[in-house]
């Protein structure tokens, strides 16, 4: 008789003991269906503190004026106006590479974060689109001439530049190009 007490009070230890982790992991479910929302809304706000900090470094603004600089030295009214188009302006080997390699490979990074949805797509391009379009623009003819040999490089910033051109469309409006020099 005192054996079929305990086990009935271990039995009854048991099922109690399930039945209390039973709903500790449909609440834990619960709660942390609840609370993801909000834990990615702060890990793409962290992201894009992180990526606005990237894009405006001294650094990368040096490179991107060096680089809209040099683009102007050979299309003083803009490729779309050039006698000749075609030019490989950006040459490997030369120090503009190196500026080059800095802003696409900045533009890359922010590609996978946005195109995979790390990163809101919306607050992305609410900064960012205009400076994506000017320097894709800019450096199209020569990523494109890189793609050539591998076809991989810069494929997030192109993606990027192709969801940016959708951004304007949607908004009715053309995507900017890049401004001539003061």
């Amino acid at each position: 008789m005192f054996h079929d007490v305990i086990s009935t009070t271990d039995g009854i230890t048991i099922a109690l003991s399930v039945i209390a982790i039973g709903l500790s992991i449909i609440f834990s479910i619960f709660t942390f269906k609840k609370t993801r929302p909000v834990e990615r809304k702060q890990l793409q706000f962290a992201l894009l503190l992180e990526v606005f900090r990237l894009l405006t470094s001294e650094e990368q603004q040096k490179a991107r004026k060096a680089i809209f600089d040099m683009y102007w030295s050979v299309y003083p009214r803009g490729i779309e106006n050039a006698a000749e188009k075609g030019k490989m302006i950006f040459k490997h080997g030369t120090p503009i590479k190196d500026n080059i390699r800095k802003v696409t490979s900045a533009f890359e990074q922010a590609g996978v974060l946005v195109i995979k949805e790390l990163l809101s797509p919306e607050l992305f391009f609410d900064m960012y689109a205009g400076m994506v379009c000017r320097v894709w623009y800019v450096l199209e003819e020569d990523i494109e001439n890189d793609r050539k040999k591998n076809d991989e490089i810069c494929k997030w910033f192109k993606e990027l530049y192709a969801k940016a051109v959708g951004y304007y469309k949607e908004k009715n409006l053309e995507p900017p190009r890049p401004y001539p020099p003061a």
